[in-house]
């Protein structure tokens, strides 16, 4: 679910989009040009009032308040893949976009995506592809949840990922690995939500 302005509600469903009308209470089908009846993981708003939204297999749809399409990223044109789970705006503006294939961020609308995928010879490299959850937190620092290797921590000063993985015999660690979403409070603390023998972890 998306919160629009004016109290709206814009869902993401199997069967594509479609926007609750606070004032009518009434919920319609919401069609976005040239997009198929898809199964949307993801929504995110811009700056400017536009929307994206992330499906399960048909990459990125860019689009204005009127279903008029602006952008279509996908495979073919530098997207990381076109499973996505997650969207994310950051405090400068840049969209993270979390897929089953990898990660990618897209810096400005039209911009060519820069792509993240797990490299075993890299050290502070992303550790996972098959990407959950994405949160931004206080100090600018990007939370990325994944399926099977736990919580990443992208630093952009250093562009580095540091990796917590769950080890359930280590007091303080991560129960578990698989972390599908990840919520900051009022007061700055993350909140992971953990699957298998995991649950709500501070």
């Amino acid at each position: 679910l998306l919160p629009l302005p004016g109290g709206d509600l814009l869902a993401g469903s199997t069967t594509g989009l479609w926007r609750y009308n606070a004032n009518d209470q009434r919920i319609v089908r919401w069609r976005v040009e040239g997009m198929p009846e898809a199964d949307v993981h993801a929504l995110a708003i811009a700056a400017d009032g536009s929307f994206w939204a992330g499906t399960d297999d048909h990459g990125l749809w860019h689009f204005d308040a009127n279903g008029k399409k602006l952008q279509h990223y996908d495979s073919r044109n530098g997207l990381v893949g076109d499973d996505i789970r997650s969207l994310l705006f950051d405090s400068r503006g840049a969209l993270w976009i979390g897929t089953f294939t990898g990660l990618s961020r897209i810096d400005e609308p039209g911009a060519a995506p820069r792509n993240w995928r797990h490299d075993p010879s890299q050290r502070d490299g992303l550790g996972s592809n098959r990407i959950h959850s994405l949160l931004e937190d206080r100090d600018g620092l990007v939370w990325i949840g994944t399926w099977l290797d736990g919580a990443h921590v992208f630093t952009p000063a250093s562009e580095a990922f540091t990796e917590l993985r769950g080890k359930p015999d280590l007091p303080g660690a991560l129960p578990t690995s698989v972390v599908r979403s990840i919520f900051a409070d009022g007061q700055g603390l993350l909140w992971l939500g953990l699957l298998e023998g995991g649950g709500l972890v501070l």
